[in-house]
């Protein structure tokens, strides 16, 4: 067997469930669709600058949930190894029909290999808090996260699609919180309009692990990018 198809197998496990749900206990579903907007722009070779704005529905598509407005910058240091940080303000619709601004700021650091037609990435990033699941029992907004995610995109040969698969773990920087409280894993692609930007796409599963009665979000996402 190649390197590189067993690298693709370990990548694939790392998904567990994407494709089938099958549960012993309760749970509570829904569906989200997400639909993005953005720019980005380049710096010579090393630094990037994106903005880019999403809108989020949920109840299975049909309530408005969030509006988020991201400006995120990274500066590749190494062709391996790239920084970067970010800052969001969302306008958030609260169940009672009322709004309120939130906000968010991030910084992450990346790893990135070539193997063959394949890109492999680890991305270890931190926020101050999780603006994407609440303590609905408390209200509290879980806070000082650090995010692991592995992806895996694969270079097809004379296409404009890049597809990827992705799988990422959210846990606390709290000792006496140790466990992990949320698992995200998807597969997306990638379509290069080539002067004119690219549109993006994503299925993703996300799975609250902290709770008695967990929430699971089918979330579908779909979006533009203008790069110049």
């Amino acid at each position: 067997m190649k390197f590189s198809t067993k690298i693709f197998l370990l990548i694939l496990s790392l998904l567990p469930g994407l494709f089938t749900q099958a549960q012993d206990y309760k749970v509570i579903r829904d569906l989200r669709l997400y639909t993005g907007l953005g720019i980005e722009k380049s710096f010579g070779k090393r630094w990037d600058v994106e903005f880019e704005t999403t809108l989020k529905l949920e109840k299975d598509a049909t309530r408005i949930d969030e509006l988020d407005f991201d400006l995120y910058g990274s500066f590749e240091i190494f062709d391996f190894l790239q920084v970067g940080a970010g800052y969001r303000v969302a306008l958030n619709q609260k169940s009672d029909g009322s709004h309120e601004w939130r906000q968010r700021y991030l910084a992450d650091v990346e790893l990135k290999h070539v193997l063959s037609r394949f890109t492999l990435e680890y991305r270890a990033r931190y926020q101050n808090v999780d603006d994407d699941f609440f303590l609905y029992e408390s209200g509290a907004t879980p806070k000082n996260i650090l995010r692991n995610r592995l992806l895996m995109k694969y270079d097809i040969r004379k296409s404009k699609f890049t597809p990827y698969l992705f799988s990422e773990l959210y846990g606390r920087l709290a000792s006496n919180y140790p466990f992990p409280t949320k698992l995200k894993t998807g597969i997306g692609v990638r379509y290069n309009l080539k002067k004119f930007g690219a549109i993006k796409g994503f299925y993703r599963i996300d799975r609250e692990l902290s709770m008695p009665v967990p929430y699971i979000y089918y979330t579908l996402g779909i979006g533009y990018s203008y790069d110049f």
